[in-house]
C-alpha cells in the first residue's frame, strides 16, 4: 500500500468545482512514491452552489468535493508528467450542513481542507480502469 506524505501546504484555488463552484476552493496535495512511478491525490473543497433559480428562492450554499488521481513520473509536476489520471466529485457534507453565504461555505471549505488526513486515502495508487477498484470520497 502507498505511504502518503503531504507534498505542500494547503493552496487557495478557485478552479476546479465547474459550474456549480461558487466561491474558493482549498486544496491539499498527498503523494506516494513507494512502488516506482508516483501516485498524486489533490483533494479539493470548495463553495458550491446550484444554479439560482429564477423564482426568486433563498440562496443556498454548500461545499463539494473533488479527488484527483494522478500517476506521474514526476511527483512535483503530476500535470505535466502524468501518465493516467482521474477525478470523482461528491457533495462533500451537503447532507450536513447548507449555508445562507457563500463566505461561510468557504470557511467550511477551508475547515474541511484543513481537516483532512492522509490516513483518509483509500487509493491503491493503481490506475481503476475498471471502476469496482475505484476508492469512494466519505
Amino acid at each position: 500500500m502507498p505511504v502518503w506524505i503531504e507534498t505542500g501546504t494547503l493552496d487557495d484555488r478557485d478552479d476546479i468545482g465547474g459550474d456549480i463552484q461558487a466561491g474558493r476552493a482549498f486544496v491539499r496535495r498527498f503523494a506516494d512514491r513507494t512502488h516506482g512511478a508516483g501516485a498524486v491525490v489533490d483533494v479539493h473543497y470548495y463553495a458550491a452552489q446550484d444554479h439560482p433559480c429564477a423564482s426568486g428562492a433563498r440562496a443556498e450554499f454548500w461545499v463539494g468535493r473533488a479527488t484527483t488521481y494522478t500517476r506521474c513520473t514526476d511527483i512535483r509536476r503530476p500535470g505535466d508528467t502524468e501518465d493516467w489520471s482521474d477525478a470523482m466529485f461528491s457533495d462533500g457534507d451537503r447532507d450536513h450542513a447548507t449555508f445562507t453565504t457563500v463566505e461561510a461555505a468557504e470557511c467550511r471549505a477551508e475547515q474541511l481542507a484543513r481537516a483532512f488526513s492522509a490516513t483518509d486515502i483509500r487509493w491503491d495508487g493503481q490506475p481503476f480502469r475498471d471502476w469496482s477498484r475505484a476508492p469512494h470520497p466519505k
